[in-house]
Order: C-alpha cells, then structure tokens, then sequence
C-alpha cells in the first residue's frame, strides 16, 4: 500500500502501546470465542456434503478447536510468506509457491481427518486436498493483486471503516471458495467411489 491508502491504514490502528495492548487482548479473545461457531459451521458444512452426521458435544467441539487453530497458524504463515513476493517480485514466488502449495495440501488433506464423522482412506481425501491446494494457493496469490486495490477504493469511500469492509468482503469471497472445495470434493468422491462405499459413507459403518 502506498500514498493515503496507507496513511489511512496506519491511522485505523492506534500508535498508543497501551491501547494496541488492550485492544489486541480483547480482539484475540474475541476471535477466540467466534473461532467456535465457525468450526461448528464447517463442521455441518462437511456433514452436510458428505451426507453423514455432524459431531456434536465435547468431541465436536475439541476437534473443532484444533481445526481452527490450524487455520489460524496456516493464515499467519500464509501472511508472513506474502512478504517475500511483495518485496522480491517474480523470484519470491518462485521461491514461496512451492510452500504455499505444500501447507495448502496438508491443510486440506487433514482437514476433513478433524471435522468429517468418518474414517476415510489418505487415498480418498487427496483429491479434495489438491482441490483445495490449488484455489487456496490462487487465493493466496489474488490477495496480493487484489486486496491493495480493494483497500485503496474502500479507503477512499469509507475512510478506517472501509478498510474493515475490505477485509470483510475479502473473508465473504475466501468462504464461498472454501464450501465450494467441499462440496466439490465430497461430490467427486461419491462419484468415483463404489457402490459399497458410498452406502457405507451413508449408514455410517465404518466410521
């Protein structure tokens, strides 16, 4: 960011030290607490595209966590990588990608390990993990490209209030790619699944 987008950006966020202290507490807390409701949604999400039940209770809720702490330490590496493109061009990507696509793989691969009331094959889960590597990666790479001119038309309109709009559209457009992944791939196992499996998959043997 660059010129009175920047400006803006900076004077969103308070230079009092105390303050960012106390205002990082209470955001982190925050985002704690609502981490729980969106595990619980795409936990149902998963149960919903695969057509199993959802986890419910304690269990539900402890393996929820975990995916959301895993999705926090996978955004926050995903960001400090960004740092490498925006600074060196055409050699950071060449040099993070490969990373990129690699942590986008595991995330995915594991992810419905966690959140899906079923015990499927490694095999069966690496398509919807490459599914979920490659747009994950091409969202990780349209938010450098994107989001600077987002933040500049919103802060232009909006002031501080549009940056937190920026940010908010931006996580609308990161949800529907990720339903899509799972249903994409929940559709795609189906298909190529037998009979027996698929049947299995809806009574629940085997879970």
């Amino acid at each position: 960011l660059h010129g009175r987008t920047a400006i803006v950006v900076r004077r969103t966020f308070p230079e009092n030290k105390s303050i960012v202290k106390v205002a990082s507490f209470i955001v982190m807390a925050s985002f704690a607490i609502s981490g729980f409701d969106v595990a619980s949604i795409f936990e149902r999400t998963f149960a919903e595209a695969w057509q199993v039940k959802a986890f419910g209770g304690i269990r539900g809720a402890l393996r929820g966590a975990a995916w959301f702490v895993m999705v926090f330490a996978t955004f926050g590496f995903s960001q400090l990588l960004q740092r490498f493109p925006a600074r060196h061009g055409a050699i950071g990507y060449l040099a993070t990608i490969p990373i990129v696509l690699l942590m986008n793989y595991l995330f995915w691969l594991v992810t419905p390990r966690l959140l899906l009331d079923k015990r499927l094959d490694w095999s069966d889960l690496r398509p919807g993990a490459v599914m979920g590597m490659i747009a994950s990666t091409v969202l990780w790479g349209l938010s450098l490209v994107i989001l600077p001119g987002w933040f500049d038309w919103y802060a232009r309109g909006f002031g501080s209030i549009g940056i937190a709009l920026a940010l908010l559209a931006w996580t609308y457009v990161v949800s529907i790619v990720w339903v899509v992944i799972v249903t994409a791939a929940a559709a795609y196992w189906e298909r190529t699944a037998s009979v027996e499996e698929v049947i299995a998959l809806e009574l629940g043997d085997g879970a």
